[in-house]
């Protein structure tokens, strides 16, 4: 079940963030920018991982996206969701949807 919910969350991230796998694969576990309070009720949202698309170089630099909370909270769920018994350097390392 606990794979079910994580590949839930990997599913709404996608879909809200607009990241590509390979972007999603290289999310470190620490992707999860503070939240900037923006004032009159206004939050800004962020998540980091490595820019893919376009860059000459494997990898890429570090890129901050601007997202709505509800990404952000299945960022959070789904590193609360990580097995201990198997550490990780990425929130979601390299999975496909169709084994999932």
């Amino acid at each position: 079940m606990v794979e079910r919910v994580r590949t839930a969350c990997q599913v709404v991230i996608a879909l809200l963030t607009s990241l590509r796998t390979s972007e999603l694969a290289a999310m470190p576990l620490d992707p999860c920018v503070p939240p900037q309070n923006l004032g009159a009720g206004r939050t800004r949202y962020r998540l980091r991982t490595k820019l893919i698309k376009g860059q000459e170089q494997l990898g890429g630099p570090w890129d901050e996206r601007v997202t709505v909370a509800p990404a952000y909270d299945a960022v959070a769920l789904a590193i609360d969701l990580l097995d201990p018994r198997h550490p990780s350097k990425h929130v979601f390392g390299r999975t496909t949807m169709a084994k999932r």
